[in-house]
């Protein structure tokens, strides 16, 4: 949420979060519950419920951690992907941000 409110006002960077249905279930019944008590009601949340866990989203990246993070250019290219976290939301958000600032610097050339 801190790095999706880092850019809230940047229409070239967009946040999407997804579920892989780990709890079983329909996601889509517990997950916006949970995400209003938390305070991420406003985050876009995709459900990968077609398929086994890390079904169409996770394998075509090789994910196989929680949370995995993956920064797709607006050429719909994979530029960076990293799993794990070490615990601390504000070194998370810097993380996810230092990618994202580097790659709109090499889009507008600066």
């Amino acid at each position: 949420k801190m790095a999706k409110e880092r850019y809230a006002d940047n229409p070239n960077v967009e946040f999407f979060f997804i579920d892989t249905m780990e709890r079983g279930g329909d996601p889509k019944e517990y997950v916006p519950v949970i995400m209003e008590k938390r305070g991420f009601g406003d985050l876009n949340v995709l459900y990968d419920i077609k398929t086994e866990l890390f079904g169409v989203y996770g394998k075509p990246f090789g994910m196989s951690g929680i949370p995995q993070k993956m920064i797709i250019d607006q050429d719909g290219y994979a530029r960076w992907v990293s799993g794990g976290y070490l615990g601390n939301t504000l070194e998370l958000a810097n993380e996810i941000a230092f990618v994202v600032d580097y790659l709109l610097k090499e889009k507008s050339g600066k």
